[in-house]
């Protein structure tokens, strides 16, 4: 059942302050500036392009999370952590899970 899974593209993680700061500072690109802008963008054509193709997927729910966080913890990075996403997904019921390595080319999944 499509209820059941999520599908989750990843990308690195970096400081918010910094993600804030990407792009032409006279758009607002919301939350994470361009930077996540950029990953959320592709990841709704990439569900596009597969609700197309298979259209019970349609309704499989999806998220950008992050990962390879690193720095002082007092330092505020993107978030959610693919982990933290990982681990709260059964207690919604989600049984199978889909990493998509958006933001990595290569040897990092």
């Amino acid at each position: 059942a499509p209820e059941k899974i999520r599908v989750l593209f990843s990308t690195h993680s970096v400081p918010t302050a910094d993600a804030e700061r990407s792009g032409p500072r006279d758009v607002d690109f919301g939350e994470g500036g361009a930077y996540a802008a950029q990953h959320r963008a592709v990841a709704e054509v990439v569900m596009a392009d597969v609700a197309h193709a298979i259209p019970s997927a349609q309704s499989v729910r999806w998220e950008l999370v992050f990962q390879s966080r690193s720095g002082p913890p007092t330092q505020p990075w993107l978030e959610p952590d693919v982990c933290d996403v990982i681990e709260s997904l059964p207690a919604q019921g989600v049984e199978a899970v889909a990493i998509v390595p958006l933001g990595f080319v290569s040897d990092h999944m």
